[in-house]
């Protein structure tokens, strides 16, 4: 399969916990929204196991805290499916 990513390319990044992958991931996990009069909603997230996360070379989440950057500069973009790039997008194989 030929490499979809070049030097020097964006990348996305999480940085995982190997001693946090446990049982502790079954949880249920749940998460007011002020926006909705702090009603309480499912997470898909354990901030114990996913240490950080980085958007194009910019650490975003740190210890499930949103940095700075969240919200206040671009930190990545959409893909439409079928776009270079795209994960869902079916790559070439050489013949």
């Amino acid at each position: 399969m030929p490499d979809i990513c070049a030097r020097g390319d964006r990348a996305d990044l999480m940085i995982v916990d190997p001693e946090r992958l446990d049982t502790s991931l079954e949880a249920y996990p749940e998460a007011e929204v002020p926006a909705y009069g702090g009603m309480s909603r499912m997470v898909n997230r354990n901030d114990d196991t996913v240490t950080a996360v980085y958007v194009s070379g910019r650490k975003a989440v740190d210890h499930g805290v949103p940095t700075d950057i969240v919200g206040s500069s671009r930190t990545g973009q959409f893909l439409r499916a079928g776009s270079p790039g795209h994960p869902g997008r079916r790559q070439r194989r050489p013949p």
